[in-house]
């Protein structure tokens, strides 16, 4: 098999994955309707970010490799009133030249708070 055949088949993989994600969180948007409109929020703040890492470079230094969730920089997409967004940057995972960034957005509004992970993979 060839490393190309190789990398179709985990993007498609990811692909499948990132489906199955967009599915379950959609069920969990709508069986508690009490956090509907803050995780719809939060889902909004999450795909900001990441599509604003989208348009960076893959070895742009905004998104070296991080050890823990960290704030990224402001100026990638602008904050929201009562959400903290934050990631973590894995290199070479899932695969090798790729980068997994998890955006996590925290609230805490009126109700109980609340916690989104958005996962993404960019590849070089």
């Amino acid at each position: 098999m060839t490393a190309m055949a190789s990398e179709l088949r985990i993007a498609g993989r990811l692909a499948l994955l990132g489906l199955v994600t967009a599915w379950a969180f959609g069920l969990q948007i709508a069986t508690t309707p009490g956090r509907e409109a803050s995780s719809r929020a939060a889902l909004r703040a999450a795909e900001e970010l990441r599509e604003a890492a989208e348009t960076l470079a893959y070895d742009d230094p905004r998104l070296a490799p991080t050890q823990s969730f960290v704030d990224p920089e402001r100026s990638l997409a602008r904050a929201r009133d009562g959400y903290e967004r934050s990631w973590r940057i894995v290199e070479h995972v899932p695969a090798r030249f790729m980068k997994t960034i998890e955006i996590r957005v925290r609230w805490s509004r009126p109700g109980p708070d609340g916690e989104l992970v958005l996962t993404t993979v960019k590849a070089s």
